[in-house]
């Protein structure tokens, strides 16, 4: 019987080929790239339904990252902007593109002493942000929570490939949305209920909504907390939900309750 491949190769005849790239430079399709941190409002558990919904484009722009679930798994586009008006996620979305090793080299498994001495700190370095993020409650960066399923890095080598093709901004999300016929722009704003946990919100429904009904060659989507004011605020845009289970922090993690995405488009 043939031998297996080791981590991060797959076997193609009687060889083993690294899963970076594929004969033609591009990721391979097969690799599935985690977020290398997990965000509060995170759409891991929906992103697959999502990037099912768009329609074929070669310019993707996603003008609020944040953990960037459904901007990985993305393998449609032939380039990316990312944009986030948190300095933080800015600066490790930029590290991690510019100087991949540093955040390849980040050690995730702090003591509760470390992580409130890194919480404490004016500044944050990109490991700190990973930490922060990864071993908080709710990933809100502010509580610590002994998350053993987080402690390894995740940053790999096709995050950095991938990376390479991508444009990192710290800008308004306005800023950032070109309307060109190539285009998809992605929008994941904070949510109405909890909103507030985010480190900077500071945008409504109706900023985000009128922002794409002035589109008039780019295709839009955005996924929203099903919610009457945002439904009341993107009213012209076409709108439909998506549903999926959550987890109960109260309850262990477990729940078979079934929790409604607002998904808006404007085609």
């Amino acid at each position: 019987s043939e031998s297996r491949c080791r981590t991060g190769t797959h076997r193609s005849g009687n060889r083993c080929i690294s899963n970076i790239k594929n004969k033609r430079g591009q990721l391979n399709e097969n690799k599935k790239l985690r977020p290398i941190i997990p965000y509060f409002g995170g759409k891991t558990k929906i992103a697959d339904k999502i990037v099912k919904k768009f329609p074929k484009h070669d310019l993707y722009i996603e003008p609020m990252i944040g953990g960037g679930s459904v901007y990985w798994k993305n393998k449609i586009a032939k380039k990316f902007i990312i944009n986030d008006k948190n300095k933080e996620i800015y600066n490790l979305y930029k590290t991690a593109k510019n100087r991949p090793s540093v955040v390849k080299s980040c050690k995730l498994n702090p003591s509760k002493n470390k992580f409130n001495q890194i919480k404490n700190k004016n500044n944050h370095n990109s490991c700190d942000t990973m930490i922060l993020y990864k071993h908080s409650y709710g990933a809100n960066g502010k509580g610590f929570a002994n998350h053993d399923g987080l402690r390894n890095n995740t940053f790999t080598n096709e995050h950095a490939e991938k990376l390479k093709k991508t444009k990192v901004l710290n800008k308004d999300f306005r800023r950032v949305m070109k309307d060109r016929a190539d285009t998809l722009i992605y929008l994941d704003p904070p949510y109405i209920k909890g909103g507030d946990t985010y480190k900077i919100h500071g945008v409504t429904p109706k900023e985000v909504c009128d922002s794409v009904k002035k589109l008039k060659k780019s295709k839009a989507i955005i996924s929203y907390d099903n919610n009457s004011l945002v439904k009341k605020s993107c009213k012209g845009l076409k709108q439909s939900t998506i549903s999926f289970k959550y987890s109960d922090a109260k309850n262990g993690g477990i729940s078979n309750n079934l929790k409604k995405e607002l998904l808006i488009t404007n085609y």
